[in-house]
């Protein structure tokens, strides 16, 4: 099966997450701040009843972890803090918070949410999404 097929075939229905997404992006939070992101993650991870979710990991890291069998582990990774500049898109669910940094600084901020770029359409082991801000010092994995 060629990625646009299994994309067509397994693409989940994402408009229940769509209230989340707009929620998040209209009240970023820089990368060390994200309580309550991590905190909104954490509760649709355990809202989903087949994860261990394992929290402030790293710092407000979330990981859930489904059991899938005794195969190599997949990790789904998404980023979902705030990056330091003027949001200029017009949405409707447009940022316009301004934070102030770990130095002090007032800044405006726009939201980053960066959903996992591969899909996995079949696998026998663990599955682990996560959001985690100390992956980003990792090399990236390719899928």
């Amino acid at each position: 099966m060629d990625r646009k097929s299994a994309i067509d075939q397994y693409r989940p229905d994402l408009k229940s997450f769509e209230q989340v997404y707009r929620d998040i992006h209209k009240n970023p939070k820089l990368s060390k701040q994200e309580v309550r992101t991590a905190s909104i993650a954490a509760s649709h991870l355990e809202a989903l009843g087949d994860l261990i979710v394992h929290q402030r990991i790293g710092g407000y890291g979330v990981v859930g972890v489904l059991r899938n069998g005794p195969g190599p582990t997949v990790l789904l990774r998404a980023d979902m803090d705030a990056l330091p500049h003027l949001e200029k898109t017009h949405l409707d669910y447009a940022s316009t918070k301004v934070v102030t940094d770990l130095e002090g600084k007032s800044t405006p901020v726009i939201g980053d949410i960066t959903p996992p770029s591969q899909v996995v359409v079949e696998w026998d082991s663990d599955l682990n999404p996560c959001k985690e801000e100390s992956l980003a010092r990792q090399p990236r994995a390719e899928f």
